[in-house]
């Protein structure tokens, strides 16, 4: 069963899934947020510790002061620093850029 923890990243509350062991894999989810139930994180789990934070705005990661792509990759190093990731393995899906103040625009 995947394990949510909680981690205050310079002020801002972010979900963090884990799950599997082994060498750490950094999964930033797309634009639809993490789904735990579906077959990739098991998947992958099988052969990596995989760390799949909330992006900010999204699952129960705090959205406050992420303003941009930039504020989302600083964001992103910043958890990376604060959960002692020194080397990591990265997956991704594309993230869809769209206008925080209308979540129901999810067209880049």
């Amino acid at each position: 069963e995947p394990v949510f923890e909680r981690h205050d990243i310079f002020g801002r509350s972010t979900e963090v899934l884990i799950k599997g062991s082994g060498r750490p894999l950094l999964f930033l989810h797309a634009g639809d947020g993490i789904e735990p139930s579906l077959g990739f994180v098991d998947a992958l789990a099988k052969s990596f510790k995989v760390v799949a934070p909330s992006h900010p705005g999204f699952g129960g990661t705090d959205q406050q002061g992420c303003r941009d792509i930039h504020d989302l990759a600083y964001h992103s190093l910043d958890l990376i620093a604060a959960l002692g990731l020194e080397a990591v393995y990265r997956a991704e899906l594309p993230l869809p850029l769209r206008d925080p103040s209308h979540p129901e625009d999810s067209s880049p």
